[in-house]
C-alpha cells in the first residue's frame, strides 16, 4: 500500500473530527461497560474493588468522560478551521478490530494467520513464501510456547 495513496486523504474539518472522535470515544466505553455488564465479574465478587471488572470499568468510563469533554471542546474549536488526514490505516485498524472477534470463532491460531497474511497483503508484501512464513510459524510458536508450555487458554477451534 503505497502511504501518498490520494483516495485515503481528506481534508477535514477540525470540530467534525473532533465530534467524530467523541462519539467514537463515548460508544466505545459504553460498549465497554455493555459487554461487562454480561459477565459474571461483579456479581461472583466480594469487594467492587477487588475483582476482575475493576480496571475494566475505570477504562470504560475514562472512554466515556474523555469523550464527552472533548465533545464539549470541540464546540469552541473555530468551524472553519480545516486539517488534512490520511487514513491509510484505517482499513488495517479495522482488519485487527476484526480480528479480535473473529478469535472467539475460528480460533487464535487460524485468526492470526489469517490477519497476519491480510495485513502483509495490504502494506504491499509481494513474496508468497514470506507471507506464508510469516503468517504461520508466530501464530504456532505463541501458541505452543504460551498455550501447552506455560498452560495459557487460547480461543481454540481444532486443537
Amino acid at each position: 500500500m503505497n502511504s501518498n495513496d490520494s483516495k485515503f486523504i481528506r481534508e477535514m474539518h477540525i470540530s467534525l473530527l473532533e465530534r467524530l472522535l467523541a462519539l467514537f470515544s463515548v460508544v466505545l466505553g459504553i460498549g465497554f461497560k455493555w459487554y461487562l455488564s454480561g459477565t459474571n465479574w461483579v456479581k461472583s465478587a466480594k469487594s467492587p474493588i477487588n475483582n476482575p471488572a475493576f480496571f475494566p470499568n475505570i477504562i470504560a468510563w475514562a472512554f466515556i468522560v474523555v469523550g464527552i469533554l472533548l465533545l464539549l471542546e470541540s464546540m469552541k474549536t473555530d468551524k472553519d478551521k480545516t486539517i488534512t488526514m490520511n487514513f491509510v490505516g484505517l482499513p488495517a485498524i479495522a482488519l485487527w478490530g476484526l480480528y479480535v472477534f473473529a478469535m472467539q470463532y475460528i480460533g487464535f491460531i487460524i485468526a492470526s494467520i489469517i490477519a497476519i497474511a491480510l495485513s502483509m497483503l495490504y502494506w504491499g508484501a509481494k513474496n508468497k513464501k514470506a507471507i506464508l512464513i510469516a503468517s504461520v510459524i508466530p501464530p504456532v510458536f505463541v501458541y505452543l510456547t504460551l498455550g501447552r508450555l506455560l498452560g495459557v487458554s487460547f480461543p481454540t477451534l481444532f486443537i
